[in-house]
């Protein structure tokens, strides 16, 4: 039977001065918690938190200090006093955790050691040790991302899903810590602790064996060089949490100034166009002038084409005129030729030289070819015009310019909206550090490189530690060669352990593939219900863990949207938590930010089979009380208000 939450009792814990209950238990499995911003919605959450596991985290990671949890009036009047109580039962058994907090001494604390915290668990009425394994036993720590969870753990999943490698661990991880993996994990640390053990005895006493003492040395030295990768792999994946946490934190400030940011994006946007278009400007500036140049030619060219027809014209007649005189002196040429022979070309007989006819018929010849004009000076002057003529040819200049002209005033309006647009973003972010954004980016982009780069040196050093293993575990096979009675028992339990590590990592990834598939397949149920989209198939889990949205064709979704997203991590956490081998209370701090009605209409269906108890704690942008919850009125068990009576102090109401 699941850990339940019955009651919350606060004293002095955030804007909560004084002492406020609120019951979370009845028969009905959702209670809704309602307030605006700023009101104490995140506080009530984290006051569960805070009452397991003693430490509070602000949204980027940082733990909140003790003095920063006491309610800020009930400081002022010297009430330093804070404590968190939850009744609990499982099992039929009741729990009451109560952790609280009081200064060392006289005077305001200031830092965590100013203050004494004390922690009471009692059980059916009895006081026990309130271990942290204890606690644990109820809602253990490792698996409470499953059930205690707000809006920025669901952006950590989004991120988590759009981050291949960084995805398929952490699901990996996860899909551990439902199945009780640690404790196996455990096991396997224990073992190699016993295994390195019992491998040094084995040394120390084949040392002794002269045939043997060579493999014991290889084998002393194959593990200390083991234990240097371990120790040198320990301090990168130590180097890796530190720039994950930063990077975490630079994460959020960017989140925080996203709107900022966006606005810095824009104005470098539109700076960068600007000057596209001045560019363009000057380019085709630069343009329009080389085709003035030439453009006269366009201008002249039907001028020019007249005249070519004109000279075209008298070189034709000039053609004529040359014909016509070429053909008088032809006939010129025979009368003479006849008249100086003296007899008829065609039939031979003489003629009367001195006849007149012969001499009138030669001046008419030649006088009409006196007639005849000079054609040789003109056809050779038209021919030369005409040479000047058709050299010279339209550019396209003018239209080539008309268009240049379109583009450049297009450019100027453009340039003119981009000015104003641009000025007032610059109005707009005249207040904000610029520079400071800048630089926090800069160092988001530089520490995921280096995180990269540890990634990769990781995964060499495990490689080489792994090649490391199999050389010594082929030396410790030669060593058990050589006999003595206690030299062979020790070889047998050395082989012992390393075949029952080999074992538990065997069942441990047996496990975890053997429930990959039941999380896919409630995840891809889970999905189905929540989303509007009904053609897709569902979700996929591959073998390395990377999860996807699955198409109506079964191909992967490469893109999502914001609230795709959000959808399959409520999908994949409802699954995981569905599957946990403890389940709990499901605390949901505003989990619909970004869905529309449709989709909050169907997770708050939803919510209800997540868990047999469910505490929703939402403001009215994200839930119409009279609206959105008219679909699971049934499931409600009670509604709380939380009334913000200053900007230091909430009370928490039930609502009727």
């Amino acid at each position: 039977m699941p850990t339940s939450l019955r009651r919350i009792g606060l004293v002095n814990f955030g804007p909560y001065r004084g002492h406020q209950d609120v019951r979370l238990d009845g028969a009905k499995p959702i209670v809704v918690v309602h307030g605006a911003n700023m009101s104490g919605k995140t506080s009530l959450f984290n006051a569960i938190r805070w009452a397991l596991y003693g430490t509070v985290k602000d949204r980027i990671g940082q733990d909140i200090r003790r003095k920063h949890l006491v309610n800020k009036e009930a400081a002022k009047r010297g009430d330093w006093k804070m404590s968190v109580t939850l009744a609990m039962q499982q099992n039929g058994t009741e729990y009451e955790l109560t952790r609280a907090i009081q200064p060392r001494g006289p005077g305001e604390p200031s830092v965590d050691s100013d203050f004494d915290e004390k922690i009471f668990l009692q059980r059916d009425g009895f006081h026990v040790d309130a271990r942290p394994s204890e606690i644990n036993q109820l809602l253990p720590e490792r698996i409470a991302r499953f059930f205690l969870f707000d809006g920025e753990q669901l952006d950590e999943y989004e991120r988590l899903l759009a981050d291949k490698d960084e995805q398929a661990a952490t699901i990996r991880d996860s899909i551990e810590d439902i199945l009780g993996v640690p404790a196996l994990s455990n096991a396997i640390a224990d073992l190699r602790i016993n295994h390195r053990e019992a491998a040094r005895r084995q040394q120390n006493l084949a040392r002794k064996d002269q045939a043997a003492k060579v493999f014991a040395t290889i084998a002393a030295n194959l593990d200390r060089e083991i234990e240097e990768i371990e120790a040198d792999i320990r301090d990168l994946q130590k180097q890796r949490e530190d720039l994950q946490y930063r990077q975490s934190q630079l994460a959020e400030r960017l989140r925080l100034t996203a709107a900022i940011e966006s606005e810095m994006d824009r104005l470098d946007l539109i700076r960068a166009q600007l000057t596209q278009l001045d560019l363009e400007q000057q380019d085709l500036s630069e343009e329009r002038r080389a085709r003035l140049v030439d453009a006269w030619k366009d201008l002249v060219v039907p001028r020019l084409s007249a005249r070519l027809h004109d000279v075209q014209q008298s070189l034709e007649r000039n053609a004529d005129t040359a014909r016509k005189a070429a053909e008088l002196r032809t006939r010129l040429r025979q009368l003479t030729r006849i008249r100086e022979e003296g007899n008829c070309p065609v039939c031979g007989s003489s003629l009367d030289r001195g006849n007149r006819r012969w001499s009138e018929e030669v001046s008419s010849l030649e006088a009409e070819l006196r007639a005849v004009p000079d054609a040789v000076g003109d056809q050779a002057e038209s021919l030369q015009s005409v040479r000047r003529l058709t050299s010279v040819r339209g550019t396209g200049a003018p239209e080539a310019i008309r268009h240049i002209e379109r583009r450049l005033l297009e450019i100027r309006t453009a340039r003119a909206d981009l000015t104003l647009k641009r000025e007032e973003i610059e109005e707009r972010l005249r207040d904000h550090a610029d520079d400071e954004i800048a630089r926090s980016r800069r160092e988001y982009d530089e520490i995921t490189k280096e995180i990269g780069v540890l990634e990769e040196t990781i995964k060499a050093r495990v490689l080489e530690m792994a090649e490391k293993h199999a050389a010594a575990a082929a030396n410790r096979q030669k060593i058990s060669k050589f006999g003595g009675p206690e030299l062979e028992r020790l070889n047998r339990e050395v082989a012992a352990y390393d075949q029952l590590i080999a074992v538990f990592q065997a069942a441990i990834s047996q496990l975890r593939d053997r429930l990959r598939s039941t999380v896919e397949h409630d995840a891809t149920t889970i999905f189905r219900q929540l989303t509007t989209d009904k053609s897709y198939r569902g979700l996929r889990i591959s073998p390395t863990y990377a999860l996807t949205i699955v198409d109506a064709d079964g191909d992967d979704v490469p893109v999502r949207a914001a609230g795709a997203e959000q959808i399959v991590a409520l999908s994949l956490i409802g699954a995981l938590n569905k599957n946990a081998v403890r389940r709990g209370p499901i605390v949901m701090d505003t989990p619909f930010g970004r869905l529309d009605p449709t989709h909050r209409e169907n997770i708050l269906k939803f919510v209800p089979t997540m868990a047999d108890q469910v505490t929703l704690l939402v403001h009215a942008g994200e839930v119409d009380r009279g609206r959105d919850l008219a679909s699971v009125r049934t499931k409600i068990e009670r509604e709380y208000s939380i009334v913000k009576k200053s900007s230091n102090e909430s009370e928490i109401v039930v609502l009727e």
